[in-house]
């Protein structure tokens, strides 16, 4: 049975509200944004006959991203799987990187301007969420609408609160929000953001360093500039004491400051020494910073093969129990219920009976009362029964005329097939 009746993907992106596919139901899905506290919830939409299955994940600059899937006549029994369905699938379209990213700092981003432009991307993500819907889903018959209800009643829950107040609000209530503010997050999600964050951070003291070293080259280029200076100061100190060298006094003058030019060279020769020094030691670390890179990068290599053989395993134990739920399924289209034990009260007329049941519905069962003296007469009584998944006790009305004295068969049939009965 196909549960599905529609799927939607919607959201604020860089150009505002967007849905896909967009038609009557998008104008709906833009209001429940309107009552999201939480950075994740889910959102229950009950209108009459249709459940519409909602998640909203905030986004960073004040967007968000959202899924739903309509369901008629049904509801979801299950209604815990739903987190893990939704976040599973954000994981994913991050993964993919054409809807969603990663900031640098960790954050979730959307880039793209409308839903349209990324159909094909979109059309992907909705069929994936589709398939594993139907997979993971447990339902039940939806029960008709109380029309005492308000049309805009609304019921708001946490994600820890019980799942069967949960269950029995989103059937009775118009909306139904049940909040989540942490552990929204994958495992996956959360390696990818640890790495982005580390990442960040080399980058940005990479970057401190590089400023660095380009203050300290420039401060070399001044030095140089002073050196060549000095050097042409010295060239005319001696061409000038070419012109005067018939005065000793100003030989000896010339004489000092050449001694004192010396001097500073010397000096500058010093602070170059220290200079190339300092420059040799940052060109080693900045090698040193590389190398330490290229590591990071091969171990977050070995970290993603890991994660692709785990996922590997994932797939493996997806399978097997794809197998056996069909063997489920099969065993309980033959016979969807076991009876345990029956018990009859000849006073009330009242047959009640123990079982465990495969899935939860009305079943249309026959009750034949036959008396081993009534040369094959028999009486049936029909009644549909409400039988809940796993183990349970139901109590049906038969007659309360029944002979005390004497013994009857009752047999239980399903679908013309005798599955349980006792003698009483």
């Amino acid at each position: 049975m196909n549960l599905c009746k529609a799927v939607y993907l919607f959201g604020v992106f860089k150009s505002g509200y967007s849905s896909w596919p967009n038609d009557a139901t998008s104008a709906v899905l833009k209001e429940l944004y309107k009552n999201a506290k939480a950075e994740t919830q889910v959102v229950v939409h009950r209108k009459d006959n249709l459940m519409h299955y909602c998640y909203i994940r905030k986004l960073d600059s004040g967007r968000y991203i959202g899924f739903c899937i309509v369901c008629a006549n049904r509801m979801l029994v299950n209604i815990d799987s739903l987190f893990p369905l939704f976040e599973g699938t954000i994981e994913r379209m991050l993964e993919e990187g054409s809807i969603i990213y990663y900031t640098k700092e960790g954050k979730l981003a959307t880039n793209i301007e409308q839903l349209y432009a990324h159909s094909e991307a979109v059309s992907l993500v909705l069929h994936r969420l589709t398939e594993y819907f139907e997979q993971e889903s447990r339902c039940a018959v939806l029960p008709p609408w109380d029309f005492a209800v308000a049309q805009d009643s609304l019921k708001t829950f946490s994600v820890e609160d019980e799942k069967g107040a949960i269950v029995h609000a989103t059937q009775a209530f118009s909306y139904t929000y049940i909040y989540k503010d942490k552990d929204y997050n994958t495992v996956q999600m959360n390696r990818h953001k640890a790495v982005l964050s580390r990442l960040d951070k080399e980058n940005t003291s990479l970057k401190e360093q590089n400023a660095k070293l380009k203050r300290q080259k420039k401060q070399f280029t001044i030095v140089i500039v002073l050196f060549l200076i000095v050097i042409l100061c010295g060239l005319g100190i001696s061409s000038l004491r070419k012109d005067l060298d018939t005065t000793t006094s100003e030989l000896n003058d010339v004489s000092d400051k050449l001694n004192s030019a010396r001097s500073e060279v010397y000096h500058m020769d010093s602070v170059l020494g220290v200079r190339n020094r300092t420059i040799t030691y940052m060109k080693s670390s900045i090698s040193s910073l590389q190398d330490s890179v290229i590591c990071k990068n091969s171990t977050i290599s070995s970290l993603q093969d890991s994660v692709i053989c785990k996922n590997s395993t994932i797939l493996s134990l997806e399978d097997n129990v794809k197998r056996k739920e069909l063997t489920l399924k099969s065993a309980s289209a033959l016979q969807p219920f076991i009876i345990k034990n029956t018990r009859f009260n000849f006073n009330t007329g009242e047959y009640t009976f123990d079982y465990y049941c495969y899935v939860s519905g009305y079943y249309d069962i026959t009750f034949r009362v036959f008396h081993p003296e009534s040369n094959g007469h028999y009486t049936d009584y029909k009644k549909s029964v409400w039988l809940r998944e796993n183990e349970g006790g139901a109590s049906v009305g038969l007659s309360n005329q029944l002979n005390r004295s004497k013994y009857y068969f009752i047999s239980i049939m399903y679908k013309d097939k005798v599955v349980g009965g006792s003698l009483h």
